[in-house]
């Protein structure tokens, strides 16, 4: 695409500090911005509603040579979107990776169409996602865990 496209972003909202812990053996595993920063994107923005995690990713980032076309933005990703500026004329891909369905509204899919070509990547998990957020579902859950 880097001959078709004069610009190229990587839009990733839901970013994390950069960083994973994989649960059942304690081990860090880059994220996917760590893994993406190499990629041949004429930007990259990131949104992350969490200060330290945020400030965590822009330290993670800061080794590689791509990270001078790195945004952050800090805050909720479904009032960044309006912000956010993407070069017209560009191809977008669009990273969304919630942690819970209703963190994801329906303008987090539709802002970055109106602003690009956008291709789109959507993670929605499956079990997991349920029963790490079942606050959200069910008022009681507290109480009464699976």
């Amino acid at each position: 695409m880097k001959f078709k496209w004069k610009s190229r972003v990587y839009l990733e909202l839901f970013s994390g500090p950069g960083k994973c812990v994989i649960r059942d053996t304690g081990r860090e595993e880059s994220g996917s911005h760590l893994k993406v920063i190499n990629y041949e994107f004429t930007k990259f923005i990131f949104t992350e509603m969490s200060v330290p995690a945020a400030e965590a990713l822009a330290n993670r980032l800061e080794p590689f040579s791509n990270a001078n076309l790195a945004e952050i933005w800090c805050g909720d990703c479904a009032e960044a979107i309006h912000k956010i500026q993407i070069p017209s004329g560009s191809l977008t891909f669009a990273f969304i990776d919630p942690t819970g369905i209703g963190h994801a509204p329906f303008s987090l899919i539709e802002t970055p169409h109106s602003k690009s070509r956008c291709d789109l990547l959507i993670n929605i998990q499956h079990g997991m996602g349920i029963k790490m957020n079942i606050h959200q579902y069910k008022p009681d859950a507290m109480s009464n865990p699976l």
